[in-house]
């Protein structure tokens, strides 16, 4: 048993049992992409997805935590929730690339992360209950201004070849 500051305590043992290592996979990939479809087109698929992200995890939170947080270190050797980490992260990638803000691996890998960190980041401050005082709103009306400030954000330095080159140079600028 592992306690996640949640008042649902969860069972490790119910986590290795094959019928919910393949449900989870499945369940995320579900959630992830019936997010991403319905959206009107892919920088709004994006964001659909990062709301989708802090939604689960505030769903979900003993999960979330068992996916991302240090509770279980070696992830490989648990395969359901290792695929369903790898899936979440696999779905933002895919839309990412989709959202076209950048051309080349490595700004698809530095975009990636960015939107990636910005959704886990929020997430894990409301599962946290860190951002309970802030009066910031429901935590999907919430995600939903930061997924738009970045998506738009990415795409305005997209536009601007010199700025997008400085930005990602090297992770610093020239």
């Amino acid at each position: 048993m592992i306690d996640t500051g949640h008042p649902q305590v969860v069972d490790l043992d119910d986590h290795r049992r094959p019928e919910n290592d393949r449900c989870r996979p499945a369940r995320c990939r579900f959630c992830f992409s019936a997010a991403a479809t319905a959206a009107p087109d892919p920088r709004a698929a994006l964001d659909a997805l990062g709301v989708a992200y802090v939604v689960f995890a505030c769903d979900e939170p003993s999960l979330f935590k068992l996916m991302f947080g240090p509770a279980i270190e070696q992830k490989p050797a648990h395969p359901g929730l290792n695929e369903a980490g790898c899936t979440c992260f696999d779905a933002l990638r895919q839309a990412v690339k989709a959202a076209r803000f950048f051309d080349g691996d490595r700004q698809l890998r530095d975009v990636s992360l960015a939107c990636w960190s910005l959704v886990h980041g929020l997430a894990s401050l409301i599962v946290d209950g860190r951002l309970a005082e802030e009066n910031v709103g429901t935590p999907e009306a919430m995600a939903t201004r930061l997924t738009q400030l970045l998506s738009d954000s990415l795409a305005a330095l997209g536009k601007t070849p010199t700025a997008g080159t400085l930005a990602l140079t090297n992770g610093r600028p020239r």
